[in-house]
């Protein structure tokens, strides 16, 4: 009993807000998850049956990663503020016209207009996150804020991904819709006290000199000051791009994981569960970079063994391992970037929008990379040169990253 006490006190003290607020975004990012791994996983069986080939509704589907690549540009200039409340507001919205285009008046322009929604919702739902996260927890606190929002995330991702195929096979397109719309509803009512609550502003003030520069100068300079996190993210995206465009598909060249594509989807979230209760300490001890670089490596190299394994209880082992090591780098780099946010706000905006940059060229290029070396080698080695790669990338990147990057002018 006295160890939840002194956990529940622990996070008290992290947070400039009530805890009861935290746990209410929490669980309307739960809510969120369950949404968009429902959308992720029937968006492409939609297009298929509606009569696009293959090949078309690839382009479309990750079109949307480039309408999220054009929103990082557009909402880094435009976007007057970061607060999230303003920001879960409009994420809200967004989500809620997603299903109307998919599952109501399904055809190839509504299909794109749910892409552009897509992508954008991304966008705010990440400025959000890390805004709030910046904004409502002490510097020392980043980490397990970024862990404990990222738990109730993987965790909406299980429910989500091992619903969508069952509620497909049973719901009409319309019932989708309206269920979905409903998940989106519940996700706004949490939401409502921490936007209710007073609002907290930055005392942080922001040089005038700064205000002279533009967006694009800005954007540019942020860039080059944390490029190698912005490469670790652009390859960590990639990596999870290319795990969503096989994986439920997998069957087809690993005949004995029939079936089974939802059930590892799954399996990559679950590691949230442990990892992230570990990250905290580990990069107290370490630093947030440093773990966050040798877990993505460590991560990568487990995903490269993947290329050699047969038996589906080894393969759901390793990829659970791999998952975990990345689970602990994505964690990490989080609160790495939420370090960035509260120590400059002038360049706030900048900061998550190359992030959300670096993100969604992932999910650009990802998509493309497991397409071709599955049709190239049809074969699970293709995991093996995608987590050699990455090993690499991360080498690299733990080279060349600075023990601290500074934002203070």
């Amino acid at each position: 009993m006295n160890f939840f006490k002194n956990k529940l006190d622990s996070l008290r003290a992290g947070y400039h807000i009530g805890i009861h607020l935290v746990f209410y975004v929490a669980l309307a990012i739960l809510l969120l998850s369950v949404f968009d791994s429902i959308m992720s996983y029937l968006v492409p069986i939609v297009m298929t049956e509606y009569g696009l080939s293959e090949f078309n509704m690839g382009l479309l589907y990750a079109s949307s990663s480039l309408f999220g690549l054009i929103f990082d540009f557009v909402l880094t200039r435009f976007l007057s503020t970061t607060h999230y409340k303003k920001l879960f507001v409009a994420t809200i919205l967004v989500a809620a016209a997603f299903p109307i285009c998919m599952f109501f008046a399904p055809g190839v322009l509504p299909f794109i207009v749910g892409m552009v929604l897509w992508g954008l919702y991304y966008n705010l739902w990440a400025f959000a996150s890390a805004d709030f996260t910046a904004r409502e927890s002490k510097v020392i606190f980043h980490v397990a804020s970024v862990s404990i929002l990222m738990f109730f995330h993987d965790v909406g991702y299980i429910v989500g991904t091992l619903s969508a195929e069952r509620l497909f096979g049973h719901l009409t397109y319309s019932q989708l819709g309206y269920l979905l719309l409903g998940i989106v509803g519940f996700a706004l009512i949490m939401l409502v006290p921490a936007i209710r609550a007073k609002r907290r502003e930055s005392t942080t003030q922001k040089p005038s000199n700064l205000e002279k520069l533009s967006a694009m100068a800005k954007l540019i300079f942020v860039a080059k000051k944390i490029s190698p996190l912005l490469l670790l993210g652009v390859t960590a995206s990639t990596i999870d791009a290319v795990i969503w465009t096989v994986t439920p598909i997998i069957e087809t060249i690993l005949p004995q994981l029939s079936e089974l594509g939802g059930v590892i989807l799954a399996v990559n979230f679950l590691p949230s569960f442990i990892a992230y209760g570990m990250t905290t300490k580990l990069t107290r001890m370490f630093g947030k970079k440093r773990v966050g670089t040798f877990a993505f490596i460590l991560g990568s190299l487990v995903l490269a063994v993947l290329g050699f394994v047969t038996s589906v209880p080894i393969y759901i082992i390793v990829s659970f391992i791999s998952a975990f090591f990345i689970s602990i780098a994505y964690a990490a780099l989080g609160g790495a970037y939420a370090d960035y946010l509260n120590e400059s706000k002038s360049y706030d905006n900048e900061i998550i929008g190359t992030r959300d940059m670096a993100t969604n060229f992932g999910y650009i290029i990802g998509p493309i990379i497991g397409g071709t070396l599955l049709s190239l080698l049809n074969s699970p080695i293709l995991f093996t040169y995608i987590g050699i790669s990455a090993a690499i990338l991360g080498m690299i990147v733990h080279r060349i990253t600075p023990k601290h990057i500074p934002f203070r002018e």
